[in-house]
C-alpha cells in the first residue's frame, strides 16, 4: 500500500506543479495584456490631444492680431521668446529681435512676471530663414529628405509650422501617422485656402 500511496502522492504533486505553472502563466499573460492595453490607450489619447492642440493652434493663428505697436509684455507661464514673438508680432522668428532689444545674454532664461520690450512690427525681420535647399512651394510636391517633418515642410511652404495638418490631410493615402515620414516619399503640398 505504501507504493500505491507514493505513486498517488507523486501524481498529485505533479498535478499541483502543473496547475501552479498554468495559473502562473495565466496571471503573467493577463497582466501583460492589461499593460499593453493601458499603454496603447495612452498613446491614442496622446494622438488625439496632439491633433486637438494643433487644430487649436491653427485656429488661434487665424484669429491673431497682426498689427502691433512697440511696447512691453509681461512674461506668462509657458512663454518662450518664440511663442511671444509669434503671438504678439505675428512672426515667431522675431524672437531674435526681441532678444536683441532686451539685451538678453541667454534668451532661454525668461521668467514669469518679467517685463520685456517688444519692437514695433515694422522693425521685425519678416523673412524666413533660408535652409540649405530651396524652400518648398505651396501647390507643388515635395520629396522627403533626412530631417524633414510635416511642421518643417509647412513652415517652408506657408511660413506657418502649424499648417502641417493641411499637408497631412492631403497625403492621407500615403501617411497613417504624421510623425512617420520616409526619406524619398513624395508628398503633395496643397495651396492654403
Amino acid at each position: 500500500m505504501s507504493k500505491k500511496l507514493q505513486g498517488l502522492e507523486k501524481k498529485l504533486k505533479l498535478s499541483e506543479e502543473t496547475i501552479s505553472l498554468v495559473l502562473g502563466l495565466g496571471v503573467v499573460l493577463l497582466v501583460g495584456g492589461l499593460l499593453l492595453n493601458f499603454f496603447q490607450g495612452r498613446a491614442r489619447k496622446g494622438e488625439v490631444g496632439e491633433q486637438a492642440a494643433a487644430e487649436e493652434a491653427i485656429k488661434a493663428e487665424k484669429e491673431k492680431i497682426v498689427e502691433m505697436e512697440a511696447g512691453e509684455y509681461v512674461v506668462q507661464k509657458g512663454d518662450s521668446l518664440w511663442k511671444i514673438a509669434d503671438t504678439k508680432l505675428a512672426n515667431p522668428y522675431a524672437w531674435v529681435e526681441v532678444a536683441k532689444l532686451n539685451n538678453f545674454s541667454s534668451p532661454d532664461l525668461i521668467e514669469v512676471g518679467q517685463k520685456i520690450s517688444l519692437p514695433a512690427k515694422t522693425e521685425v525681420v519678416s523673412e524666413l530663414p533660408k535652409t540649405g535647399r530651396d524652400l518648398v512651394e505651396a501647390g507643388s510636391s515635395h520629396r522627403v529628405v533626412e530631417g524633414d517633418s510635416l511642421s518643417k515642410i509647412a513652415l517652408q511652404a506657408y511660413g506657418d509650422m502649424f499648417a502641417w495638418a493641411k499637408i497631412f490631410q492631403a497625403n492621407r493615402d500615403k501617411l497613417q501617422d504624421p510623425n512617420l515620414l520616409e526619406i524619398g516619399m513624395e508628398l503633395s503640398v496643397p495651396q492654403l485656402k
